[in-house]
């Protein structure tokens, strides 16, 4: 007894494909909506990002960064760590 081979063309195998994403698609791109509280608020994520970035700025030696966190197109959260001037601490 023999077991066939399925073999296709270049044609057939685009074909394939194509009706495979056609097929599979909306299958996996289907999003359940579903409800959460946000982890950060505007009033947690200040001093959350206060002692994280003090503390990253201490241990790799910067003198000064600046940070911004936007949500949909507009400006969340934004402030600046450190000197910009470190001999004359400003």
């Amino acid at each position: 007894m023999k077991i066939g081979y399925l073999f296709l063309n270049k044609h057939q195998l685009i074909l394939l494909a194509l009706f495979l994403s056609l097929i599979i698609g909306p299958i996996t791109s289907a999003q359940i909506k579903t409800e959460s509280t946000p982890y950060f608020t505007k009033e947690n994520i200040e001093p959350f990002l206060d002692s994280l970035i003090t503390s990253l700025m201490k241990e790799q030696n910067i003198i000064g960064c600046g940070i911004s966190i936007v949500n949909d197109s507009s400006i969340a959260f934004s402030k600046g760590y450190g000197y910009s001037d470190l001999e004359n601490k400003n």
